[in-house]
């Protein structure tokens, strides 16, 4: 330190030294790990610095007794997932913390739906399938306990079905955590009758979710067989059921004669009308010497779609900006196409968007896409807009809201032409403020003391351009301020004028 005074020379002062030690450096962070249930884990962390110390917490809350560089997690469940950090100290008690570690688990293998018994005739098709849900599922079929060289699939189709295609069929499903063995389903294939047989490649056709009012075909190639030893002569093919308005024949309808073993191709098409399940069936009329099968027909109309929302952006001091994120998502169970997202609303000018996509932007089911909006309050109090999406389904509309509190910013204004002034000052009683403005506004007054606390708040409105006036009594809740240092905020908007000013007593 330098001490002058109005007598040279100046006087220094001995130096001093200033040591610190820093905060502990994490060199090596803890990583996230994927395991299956039921094994063991550890996440390791490395810090350089004196005295370390180590605590681990799982989504922000501390665990107790890890407090080693090493945590260790055996036999993992379900409740152990989550986000895992390592909080480092020093001997100076500053903590440094490590990058989140991810904590997941692969899905065990878990069969849902067992493959069924079958009884069938020679020369068709027979089918087997089993659902699953797991990660990273694979299949094996097996016929009696021998596997089916390159039957991996979860549906098993076995086509020209001859005697020998009899037996017991069962499906191997695993994954690196583990594998399950599915029922035992038995295909009987028998013989084909001396008549005219009508037998069907598949018992159901699922078009599964279609866009509503879009059309979708598909092709039944040799759907229909003639199984018997005489020809079988169809007279009529007929959709029936509650929704066979969604249903029809595109081609392969009306009468047709097919010779024993000979095969028909019949077309379908669905159109949804409503988001909703659709089923309807194809009946066949012929000369059939056994019972002529049903070929059911099902489908889903689905749409995307967007629950409106609020999204809130919290507080702001007018005048600053404060961003908010937040997720547009498609719950529907289709395809969303965005095709513009447009801020408007009452105060819309108090928020606005930023950086989107390229449109059009397809959002698929239970996905989402991230929106910014920044709020920058130009006027106190709840301020409010919408955001639309366009969509192909229609308009959806977002709503924001924020709230605009006083600015405590200093910025000169220039709408004050002249400034503001304070008389008498220093003030033994009243003071006087005063001032011009260029055209007519409300100001706000706030008066604090030289310890920041606030002793008097106002709103005044001036009514006209040029000079305006007012005055404060000095006192807060009826009783006088003390003597003392005073400053005054003058709000309008966005713009904050300071005055100070002393009253002596």
């Amino acid at each position: 330190m330098v001490v002058t005074g109005k007598c040279n020379p100046p006087q220094s002062t001995a130096p001093v030294m200033l040591r610190y030690t820093p905060a502990p450096t994490i060199t090596k962070h803890p990583k996230d790990t994927t395991v299956c249930l039921g094994q063991t884990v550890q996440f390791s962390v490395e810090g350089q610095g004196s005295g370390l110390t180590y605590q681990w917490q799982k989504n922000g809350n501390n665990i107790d007794g890890a407090q080693g560089s090493n945590l260790v997690i055996p036999n993992v469940t379900a409740s152990n997932l989550g986000s895992y950090t390592a909080i480092v100290k020093n001997s100076c008690m500053l903590s440094s913390t490590s990058i989140p570690a991810i904590l997941t688990a692969r899905d065990p293998v878990t069969i849902t739906l067992q493959p069924k018994d079958t009884t069938i005739q020679t020369n068709l098709t027979a089918t087997f399938t089993v659902e699953a849900t797991g990660t990273n599922v694979k299949y094996q079929w097996m016929k009696n306990n021998t596997n089916r060289t390159g039957d991996t699939l979860s549906t098993l189709t076995i086509s020209n079905l001859k005697l020998s295609d009899s037996g017991n069929y069962k499906c191997v499903v695993k994954n690196v955590c583990g594998s399950m063995e599915s029922s035992v389903a038995k295909l009987t294939v028998s013989a084909p009758p001396a008549g005219a047989a009508l037998a069907l490649g598949v018992s159901t056709v699922d078009f599964g979710c279609n866009k509503v009012k879009s059309i979708s075909d598909t092709v039944l190639t040799n759907v229909v067989f003639n199984g018997g030893g005489q020809p079988l002569n169809v007279t009529a093919v007929t959709l029936t059921g509650s929704d066979l308005a969604d249903f029809a024949i595109v081609s392969g309808g009306g009468a047709f004669t097919l010779a024993p073993n000979e095969k028909h191709t019949i077309a379908i098409r669905f159109t949804a009308s409503t988001k909703a399940t659709k089923t309807a069936a194809l009946e066949f009329t012929s000369n059939s010497s056994t019972t002529a099968p049903k070929l059911t027909l099902t489908g889903k109309g689905c749409s995307g779609a967007i629950v409106p929302f609020t999204a809130g952006a919290g507080t702001s001091q007018v005048g600053t900006n404060k961003d908010t994120t937040f997720q547009i998502c498609n719950t529907g169970d289709f395809d969303l196409v965005v095709t513009a997202v447009v801020l408007g609303g009452a105060n819309a000018a108090d928020f606005s968007l930023g950086t989107l996509p390229p449109f059009p932007k397809v959002i698929k089911p239970t996905e989402c896409l991230p929106v910014t909006a920044t709020f920058a309050p130009k006027a106190e109090g709840k301020r409010t807009a919408e955001i639309t999406v366009k969509t192909d389904e229609g308009d959806f509309t977002i709503g924001l809201e924020g709230t605009a509190s006083p600015s405590t910013d200093v910025n000169e204004s220039d709408m004050f032409a002249n400034g503001v002034t304070v008389y008498p000052n220093p003030s033994s009683g009243s003071v006087f403020f005063t001032g011009e403005v260029a055209s007519p506004m409300p100001i706000k007054v706030r008066i604090f003391d030289a310890f920041g606390n606030s002793t008097y708040q106002t709103t005044i409105s001036v009514q006209s351009a040029g000079t305006f006036d007012f005055s404060w009594d000095a006192a807060n809740s009826g009783s006088r301020v003390a003597s003392g240092n005073y400053t005054a905020l003058l709000s309008f908007g966005t713009q904050t004028i300071r005055v100070p000013f002393v009253i002596v007593r």
